[in-house]
């Protein structure tokens, strides 16, 4: 067995693996998943939590044009 096999899915583990991955900080990170729809998991269907990714889920949500409408930010006044 001189090559290696290819791994079907790399998992991430939890925001902070995400967010290295994507060489973002945590809350960013947290931010693309809420407004953006980055492609997270969480454990167990619950709502908040930890989470897991697939790299090529990622990667290909980062090669994705953007959505057409941003959610607007909350203004301050």
């Amino acid at each position: 067995m001189g090559e290696k096999e290819a791994l079907p899915f790399q998992f991430l583990s939890g925001w902070k693996d995400i967010a290295n991955y994507l060489r973002k900080g945590v809350r960013t990170v947290q931010r693309y998943e809420r407004e953006l729809g980055l492609p997270v998991h969480r454990i167990a269907g619950k709502s908040v939590g930890s989470v897991i990714a697939t790299k090529s889920e990622i990667d290909a949500w980062v090669k994705s044009p953007p959505p057409r409408e941003i959610p607007k930010a909350s203004v301050r006044k």
